[in-house]
């Protein structure tokens, strides 16, 4: 019988367990879903740029909204609250009003539109099938749609990543299923978007890097554009993952050839970056106020490099289990941990299936120098998560402060888009030589659906043990 492909599965479990995400997870109840959708609304209603009101940038929101908005972020932590049917069901019926309008400042006011297109986009959707209905939209109707647009645009990602790459199908399902990835994909957060993004750069990188056919092409040069400009103006931290472009084998091209394409890469880049910024020119700069306690955190740091050195290893050091269930499974507001037993048994079988299947294929022109730079690129961006926290999340968080001894406010969720990449450093040519004689390892990484599976049935089954037993 004819094996079904790996995307067909990965877009059946994704879209299935997803769908069972938006419906489960209460609204407003997952990491800054708060902010993420105000963005994507005021971004649907044609509002890309704050308003000003006083000298402070922000915009007009419906004041029932935000209230309700605020009714729910009050849940965090109570793990007794529970939300009913009935609840949820009249409210996603229930009209908004829109015409009272309140001025209110969010933290993802100032977020370049682009983050957010996705949900802006779900939630137009969302009000034209309201008029086609012949009703006003309620706030959980258009959440709904914008949470589905994320989760479509999300499965579309993986799904093209594993279509195209030469290597780590099976593992690129399996990390495309993790439980808080696709937690996070579920909501209206722009996270989806760099998650997205990341697993096309990993695999049209393996594509270029693996496959003796394949030829550098306009097509891809604009495509790691669009990825760079993602990465430069969400989370700058990504950016090294691009080193290893600078050893795509240059066999395949012709010295002045490359040069040139490489040049034509940097103009589309910045020039996708200075069309977006162009508006900026013709509104008014206001500034939503900087703390000055980030500019003194930035001197710490500048004049005690040791002691950032020792607060960054200290905290690595006391707070990997939590680093590690935020990876994995933390749902809620970061306050609903999936059990240990589950969290690490999922981390061992990813590691596993990853590192058997990178070694299926013999003879992969995987040299050392590629698994160095994936390695250091990978540091560098994970050291760059703790100091850009450092400086501007623990200097102005409640309880912390300048030159404080621990880093606030990172997660584990930020360190997914390097998992892609980070499975080269696992290949080994012996390991493959090995494993391509004894024809195991497709028979032990198969089982990464049976994991998968399983372990998106434990996290739907807490969340639904949290919000609603």
């Amino acid at each position: 019988m004819e094996r079904i492909s790996v995307s067909k599965v990965y877009i059946f479990l994704a879209c299935m367990f997803g769908c069972l995400f938006i419906l489960l997870v209460p609204p407003f109840q997952t990491p800054d879903e708060d902010s993420h959708f105000k963005r994507a609304y005021v971004i649907s209603e044609g509002k890309f740029f704050p308003e000003v009101e006083d000298g402070r940038a922000g915009y007009y929101f419906s004041r029932e909204i935000c209230e309700y908005i605020d009714k729910n972020q009050s849940n965090i932590g109570k793990l007794d609250s529970k939300y009913t049917f009935s609840e949820i069901i009249s409210k996603e019926q229930q009209p908004a009003v829109y015409n009272d309008k309140e001025f209110v400042q969010f933290a993802t006011m100032n977020t370049v539109w682009i983050g957010h297109i996705i949900p802006a986009f779900g939630i137009c959707v969302g009000k034209l099938v309201s008029v086609l209905a012949g009703r006003e939209p309620s706030v959980l109707f258009l959440l709904y749609f914008a949470r589905a647009a994320n989760l479509l645009f999300y499965v579309a990602c993986v799904s093209l990543s594993i279509r195209l790459t030469p290597i780590l199908k099976r593992t690129f399902c399996m990390i495309g299923l993790m439980p808080m990835a696709l937690y996070i994909a579920c909501s209206p957060s722009y996270d989806t978007l760099l998650l997205g993004a990341t697993f096309v750069f990993s695999a049209l990188t393996f594509h270029l890097l693996l496959d003796p056919d394949a030829k550098l092409k306009g097509k891809h040069l604009l495509l790691y554009s669009i990825i760079a400009f993602i990465y430069v103006i969400l989370k700058i931290v990504y950016i090294p993952l691009f080193a290893l472009l600078l050893f795509l084998p240059k066999k395949q091209y012709k010295k002045w050839e490359f040069l040139k394409k490489v040049g034509i890469f940097i103009a589309l880049f910045v020039g996708i970056y200075f069309l977006m910024k162009l508006p900026t020119f013709f509104i008014e700069s206001v500034s939503a106020g900087t703390n000055p306690r980030m500019s003194e955190q930035i001197q710490y740091v500048l004049k005690h490099p040791k002691a950032y050195l020792h607060i960054f290893y200290t905290t690595v050091k006391q707070l990997r289990g939590y680093y590690v269930a935020s990876t994995i499974g933390l749902f809620g507001l970061v306050d609903t941990r999936m059990p240990d037993i589950f969290i690490y048994a999922y981390l061992f079988f990813a590691i596993l299936f990853g590192a058997v299947e990178v070694n299926e294929k013999e003879g992969l022109p995987v040299k050392w120098y590629h698994q160095v730079v994936v390695l250091f690129a990978v540091m560098a961006g994970v050291f760059g998560i703790y100091l850009a926290m450092y400086l501007f999340w623990t200097s102005v968080a409640p309880g912390g402060g300048v030159g404080v001894p621990w880093i606030d406010g990172v997660q584990g969720r930020y360190f997914i888009p390097f998992i892609p990449m980070l499975y080269l450093v696992f290949y080994n040519r012996h390991i493959s030589r090995m494993l391509g004689k004894r024809k195991i390892g497709q028979a032990v990484s198969d089982y990464g659906y049976m994991v998968s599976a399983v372990m998106l049935t434990i996290s739907e089954v807490i969340v639904l043990l949290r919000f609603w037993v």
